[in-house]
């Protein structure tokens, strides 16, 4: 098992064609189309992304990737998120980065 890497890397080698390959592209274009969505689709002001999409954007995000979740398993996913660090520092997330969408567990 240590020939598939630790933390991200790990994930990215799970991915078909790692992190060169075709899905995992995808998932890099779904996300930055998600920062699109956030900021309003038909605007034609200059954009600026922070790396973030808001929580509600985890379902456009698992539907884009294939994964259909029930209301269920989106309050799940967006609580997991949401709370990943609360008992740590306290704090509570409305906003995901990309790293982090990729560990979001598919129940």
């Amino acid at each position: 098992m240590a020939e598939a890497g630790t933390g991200q890397d790990a994930f990215n080698n799970m991915v078909d064609g790692g992190p060169d390959g075709e899905s995992y592209q995808e998932m890099v274009d779904y996300f930055y189309y998600s920062q699109l969505r956030a900021q309003g689709e038909m605007s034609t002001d200059t954009r600026s992304t922070d790396g973030r999409v808001p929580l509600e954007e985890i379902p456009n995000l698992m539907r884009a990737l294939g994964y259909y979740p029930t209301e269920r398993d989106i309050e799940n996913m967006t609580s997991e998120v949401k709370y990943a660090n609360y008992l740590v520092d306290g704090t509570v997330a409305d906003s995901i980065n990309f790293d982090e969408s990729k560990r979001i567990e598919l129940v």
